[in-house]
């Protein structure tokens, strides 16, 4: 049984994963700081599926990129009700949980997407289930022709997530043919995904300490960018 949460973007969501099924999940448009919402959500989905936290096998979160904030929220979290429950924990990706629902797909790019800000993405690109694009914080048009670059590419390429103008013309139409935009209902990262990979891995290594539960940030913070000098 595996208690996930993720609040590496703007939504955060927990999730309860039992035995290959999603038991519950709970989804809030932010509203207020994840740091209000979180936990009262834990409390309220455990509840109601009446569990105690000592019930849960293993723990899981969203790393990022995304919020930096959110993410060290999500991170401390469940860090906490790994160590007080003497649980393992593991940190997935959220470009990782964004492309998830997708990568069985055969022949088709998935390329989640989530904005970074002065014309930059953190993105990954996956296809047949393998990374062939690393994650990281690209410029966007580095991206476009990183993609139109590979060796092999499919017919279809999948974006998920934010939708950098630079894969588009004027016209709307796609830069690279093939490409299309995921639903929006489907391109956020979610607790019940997150949940559900942390389940597989969790099974391989049951024994993931929190202590090494550590965030995926992929760039500085603007705090970081303001203290040497640089642009907000």
């Amino acid at each position: 049984m595996i208690l996930a949460c993720d609040t590496s973007g703007p939504q955060a969501s927990v999730a309860l994963w039992s035995d290959g099924r999603l038991a519950a999940e709970i989804v809030i448009q932010r509203s207020q700081p994840h740091a209000v919402t979180l936990m009262p959500a834990v409390e309220d989905l455990l509840n109601r599926c009446d569990l105690a936290p000592t019930e849960i096998d293993g723990f899981a979160c969203a790393t990022g990129p995304g919020s930096f904030t959110g993410i060290r929220i999500g991170i401390s979290s469940i860090k906490a009700m790994a160590y007080g429950t003497g649980r393992p924990a593991i940190g997935i990706s959220t470009l990782e949980a964004m492309a998830w629902p997708y990568l069985r797909c055969p022949a088709m790019i998935v390329l989640p997407m989530i904005d970074a800000r002065n014309r930059r993405v953190f993105a990954g690109a996956w296809l047949n289930e393998e990374t062939i694009l690393p994650e990281d914080a690209w410029q966007t048009s580095d991206l476009v022709g990183s993609i139109t670059d590979l060796p092999v590419r499919p017919a279809l390429i999948l974006l998920v997530g934010h939708r950098p103008e630079a894969f588009f013309d004027a016209n709307g139409q796609p830069v690279i043919p093939g490409t299309i935009i995921a639903p929006e209902a489907l391109s956020q990262s979610r607790a019940s995904v997150i949940a559900e990979i942390a389940e597989i891995r969790l099974r391989k290594d049951p024994s993931a300490s929190p202590h090494l539960l550590l965030p995926q940030y992929l760039a500085v913070s603007q705090a970081e960018r303001r203290a040497a000098g640089g642009r907000p």
